[in-house]
């Protein structure tokens, strides 16, 4: 499923605007600090409010991150800040900030979302205790697509498995986890320890974005989500998500995929994220049609 942007495909304008601050960009750091908090004072991520929360804020940063390493835009548009105490690129177009904003909303809707498989009865609805077992996420995967210019073919895939997270009833995201060992204690994990790790992502991307070989000029993108198998489609008049296109990927089987997927393709693994009841892995997909694309390039 791919969200449907307002201005898709239109390429920004290098002029100056007014960029609004990021509620994860860190202020600058002063003489008088204050006491480095005990590790039990530290915030700690033990919901699945706070799971979403803390991946969807990652997310905004490696999209921006990627847009800039791909020259999806040029890099005049982009600024220079940190997040995660880690230097980043920030684009600085209000219009492309907010798609991004939106996106990243809309998925984080789909992975707080939960439903019961067809099977299920039912009445075990009203039974939280028996039924958790069969709450499902929809999402599976969330991927920054690199079409290509003319005929929006895709070129790259870096994708987001989130699949693992944890299966919570709406009603629960923000009672805290139960600790496995000692059911009257609560689980989660240091904020401060998953942000290591999403820094050590930040730089992984950078790292692996710089060694991918030259997209053709005017490539454009999109965010797609995959969803687990039987998940309801999230369509509708008020829906931001459009059903992706479908093409055959074989002309002898005639087999179907979406049009986001890169088929035949190469991959490179980026970073596995694992901290308390966060699991997520991520990595990079370069689809056969992008060599074809960079092979044209060259004299």
């Amino acid at each position: 499923m791919t969200p449907e942007p307002e201005d898709y495909g239109q390429h920004v304008s290098d002029n100056d605007y007014e960029l609004p601050p990021p509620d994860i960009l860190q202020p600058e750091e002063t003489n008088d600090r204050p006491s480095r908090p005990s590790r039990a004072e530290r915030p700690v991520v033990s919901t699945l409010a706070n799971i979403v929360s803390t991946f969807a804020d990652f997310l905004i940063v490696a999209i921006h991150t990627i847009l800039y390493e791909r020259q999806i835009y040029s890099p005049d548009l982009f600024i220079s800040t940190r997040a995660y105490n880690h230097p980043v690129r920030q684009a600085r177009h209000p219009a492309l900030c907010k798609w991004i904003q939106d996106a990243v909303d809309a998925c984080s809707a789909q992975i707080t979302e939960v439903w019961f498989p067809t099977a299920i009865v039912p009445k075990t609805y009203r039974y939280i205790d028996d039924s958790v077992r069969h709450l499902k996420g929809k999402a599976s995967k969330i991927s920054l697509v690199v079409l290509s210019p003319n005929d929006f073919e895709p070129l790259e895939r870096f994708v987001w498995d989130v699949s693992s997270f944890p299966r919570v009833p709406t009603a629960e995201q923000h009672t805290p986890f139960q600790s496995h060992e000692d059911p009257t204690a609560l689980s989660g994990a240091i904020l401060a320890d998953i942000e290591e790790q999403l820094r050590a992502s930040l730089g992984k991307i950078s790292l692996a974005s710089a060694r991918l070989s030259k997209l053709p000029q005017e490539c454009t993108f999109t965010i797609s989500i995959e969803l687990k198998e039987d998940a309801p489609a999230p369509v509708g008049h008020t829906s931001p998500w459009v059903p992706s296109e479908e093409r055959p990927v074989s002309k002898k089987t005639c087999e179907k995929a979406p049009l986001v997927r890169t088929s035949g393709s190469k991959t490179t693994p980026i970073r596995t994220v694992e901290a308390g009841a966060l699991f997520m892995e991520m990595w990079i997909e370069e689809s056969k049609l992008k060599e074809k694309a960079v092979s044209s390039l060259k004299p």
